[in-house]
């Protein structure tokens, strides 16, 4: 099975991006590699929640709305509205989520303080 039928059976439909991706397969490769390797690094709920914050700071509706859809499948309403927040209802979820918003607000600059808020929270620098 191809990594794009692999993703249309897992999310149940074809994402126009993952189609626009695939005319390149290296391309297409190349960030379905990237978002396996985020997932042995962060756990599902906590992707989606970082990339609904950072879709909301770059106030990309389309995205907002596609990683809704996806999300809603283990996200309650109200934990995706804190998630386009910057925040989660779990504290270890919403430090990384902050920080997230915070990265692209801050455009890339990051202090050895926001680190250790993060590493403070339990995660790793990995």
């Amino acid at each position: 099975m191809s990594t794009l039928d692999a993703g249309r059976k897992r999310l149940g439909f074809l994402p126009n991006l993952h189609r626009l991706m695939s005319i390149s397969p290296n391309a297409f490769a190349g960030w379905a590699t990237l978002q396996d390797a985020l997932k042995q690094t962060l756990d599902v709920r906590t992707c989606e929640g970082m990339t609904m914050a950072v879709s909301a700071v770059n106030g990309c509706d389309h995205c907002i709305a596609a990683h809704s859809y996806v999300a809603t499948t283990f996200t309650k309403p109200d934990e995706l509205a804190l998630n386009r927040k910057g925040t989660s209802s779990d504290p270890k979820r919403a430090v990384a989520i902050g920080s997230a918003k915070s990265l692209i607000e801050r455009r890339g600059k990051v202090t050895d303080q926001d680190l250790d808020v993060v590493r403070a929270a339990g995660h790793t620098d990995q």
